[in-house]
Order: C-alpha cells, then sequence, then structure tokens
C-alpha cells in the first residue's frame, strides 16, 4: 500500500447493516496493511470544525504568559493548556528515551455528565474532570463543545465499524494484532513553509469506560497480552509520556 486509504462512511451512515458491513470490510482491510485512514461523509459538519479551527489559531497566538493563564492549578490534571517541553509521546513505547515533544496543547473533555456515583463518585472524579476555559478568545468553549459532542457520537459510530470489520457484534471490540498499530510521527515541515503557516492539530481519543476489563479478542490460551483495566492503563500511559519539571 502506497498511500493512506480514504474511506467514505456515507452510505455505512444511512444504510443498513450491509452497508455497514460493505465500509467494515474496507476498514479491515486497511488495518491490517497499513493501520491508518482517512475518512469522508462523517457527518460533522464542516462550520464546526471550522469554527474550533479557528478559536484554536486565536488562541495559541496569544502572548505566552497570557495562554499560561489557563494552566490547570493542580499540575497533573489533563486540563487546560500545557507548554511545549512537557510531554513526550514515544516514551509510552517500553524501553524509550525521548526529548520532549515540540508541541503545545489545550486539553479539554466533556462538558457535562450524569450526577450519578459512576461518573462522581471517588474513582470517576479522575476521569470526568470540568474544564478550564482561556479569557481569550471569546467562544472558545462553545466551539469545542460543540465539535466534542460532534465527534463523540463519529467515534462510537466508527466503534460499531470496526467491531463488524473484526466479525464480533456491533458493540464490542479489540484485536490481538490482527490490525497493525503503528506508530505515529509527526515530522518537521520545511522551513520555508513553516515560515508562512501554523500547524494545528484537533485529536479526539475515544476512551473505554475507565473500569472496562480490555482482553484481546482470541480463543482461549491464544491471547497475546494480558488483560488490562482500562483506566488504570490510560493513567499508566500519563505518567509515562508526562516529563518532569525541575
Amino acid at each position: 500500500m502506497q498511500q493512506i486509504p480514504v474511506i467514505d462512511l456515507s452510505a455505512a451512515r444511512v444504510g443498513g447493516l450491509a452497508s455497514r458491513q460493505a465500509v467494515a470490510r474496507e476498514i479491515d482491510a486497511t488495518c491490517r496493511e497499513i493501520g491508518f485512514f482517512t475518512i469522508t461523509g462523517h457527518g460533522v459538519p464542516v462550520a464546526t470544525m471550522d469554527q474550533l479551527r479557528s478559536k484554536a489559531h486565536a488562541f495559541f497566538a496569544l502572548p505566552l504568559q497570557e495562554k499560561r493563564n489557563a494552566i490547570h492549578p493542580v499540575a497533573s490534571t489533563p486540563r487546560g493548556y500545557r507548554a511545549q517541553g512537557l510531554e513526550a509521546l514515544a516514551a509510552a513505547n517500553a524501553g524509550t528515551t525521548t526529548p520532549p515533544d515540540l508541541k503545545e496543547f489545550y486539553h479539554f473533555g466533556r462538558e457535562r455528565w450524569p450526577n450519578e456515583p459512576y461518573y462522581t463518585g471517588p474513582e470517576g472524579r479522575n476521569y470526568f474532570i470540568p474544564n478550564l476555559w482561556p479569557r481569550k478568545p471569546g467562544g472558545l468553549a462553545n466551539a469545542a463543545q460543540a465539535y466534542y459532542a460532534k465527534m463523540e457520537k463519529l467515534a462510537a459510530f466508527m466503534l460499531r465499524l470496526t467491531a463488524l470489520a473484526l466479525d464480533i457484534e456491533e458493540h464490542f471490540y479489540w484485536t490481538n494484532d490482527r490490525w497493525v498499530s503503528n506508530t505515529h510521527r509527526v515530522a518537521n515541515p520545511p522551513a520555508s513553509v513553516a515560515s508562512q503557516a501554523k500547524r494545528l492539530s484537533i485529536a479526539f481519543f475515544q476512551q473505554p469506560n475507565y473500569d472496562a476489563i480490555i482482553e484481546c479478542i482470541a480463543p482461549a490460551g491464544k491471547a497475546k497480552y494480558p488483560p488490562v483495566r482500562s483506566g488504570e492503563y490510560r493513567d499508566l500511559k500519563y505518567r509515562q509520556t508526562t516529563v518532569a519539571v525541575a
């Protein structure tokens, strides 16, 4: 495979099971070979994406001290502004020593959740955390939440398709190395390009329930990895990728 495939979700979104299975077969073939794909026909309005992108560019163009006003008062909390040099994602790979990433970012999550013990209890509070929004630019919080709501629905639909791709029920998921888990690398552009534009990524990370046990989809005795508890595994990765500040 010489390029990252483009998979159109339109038919899967409006059609029946056969349409979803057809798109699922595309996903399976792609994930077996390369592990990355681009989607179209996803249903997220362009205006919703453009609004958040515009507000994000405006925020990151602010002076550093203004951005630092949006740092969460509890240093380990995954919310608010994170300056360059505080994270090294490659460190999550076992045995990897790496310098800090050349990036700054803003971390936000779902704005609201039910007033129930799963969300508000001692463990739930570690994962359902109030957002911290900056004073400037105005409207960033609204743009971010509109985008998050659309992406949350899309991610749930994508998981249904990936379950079908693995020949299992639509509301169930995992792979045991059937699919490639490729390293995500970001290369710096040539100086001639970098001087004329600002690169911005808006990543959405879909997490299982924090108390879910994640196991390989495999016959008895054939699992390549031991079960892990979702929340504990996420916390481990945060610890591995956070750079200690003197």
